[in-house]
């Protein structure tokens, strides 16, 4: 799975610059900053899960800044996870925080790579008790951003390899997001 997911960053990284011979190193074009929104898939271990993502990237220098990335998503389990009861609604919260690092800035496409570490928190609702449980979570992953104009862009997608840990149990999968980047100057 990790060589998938590796391959699969690499194919991101080197596409765009192909296709964009042009690069931005400009310290004047660069925003002081990013803002992302937008839908995301997961599979985390056995659930499957819908919810949002967002993350802000301070940029220190033209490719490197640090990215603080928060995400939701929500599930109602139709078999028992986590020793879950089947009555019962659950939402996993991860919140990370890593280097990110742009590997193509072109016109048109920026790809990059990021490494993110920190907690989640699993929350279980339903059935007349509400429990939460605290881990650690860590990604690994890239993506891509279509450029629309000077101050939005279009993730297409991002892609990130999901490692948690709750209550003693772990788990690894996936997590992909699409959305609206906002460049904040």
């Amino acid at each position: 799975m990790i060589r998938t997911v590796c391959i699969l960053a690499l194919i991101f990284a080197l596409l765009p610059a192909i296709a964009n011979a042009q690069t931005q190193d400009n310290a004047a074009s660069r925003p002081l900053g990013e803002l992302f929104v937008g839908y995301s898939y997961s599979a985390q271990g056995r659930p499957t899960m819908h919810g949002w993502h967002s993350s802000l990237l301070s940029q220190l220098t033209d490719r490197v800044g640090i990215l603080v990335d928060l995400s939701g998503h929500y599930w109602s389990p139709d078999v028992p996870v986590f020793g879950l009861p089947l009555d019962v609604n659950a939402g996993l919260h991860a919140y990370r925080f890593g280097p990110q690092i742009k590997m193509v800035t072109g016109r048109t496409v920026t790809t990059f790579v990021h490494v993110l570490v920190g907690g989640n928190y699993l929350h279980v609702f339903g059935g007349g008790d509400i429990a939460g449980l605290h881990g650690f979570a860590a990604a690994v992953g890239g993506g891509a951003d279509w450029h629309l104009n000077d101050t939005i862009s279009l993730r297409i997608p991002q892609y990130d390899y999901s490692l948690m840990w709750i209550s003693g149990g772990n788990s690894s999968g996936f997590r992909i997001s699409t959305g609206l980047v906002f460049k904040l100057r």
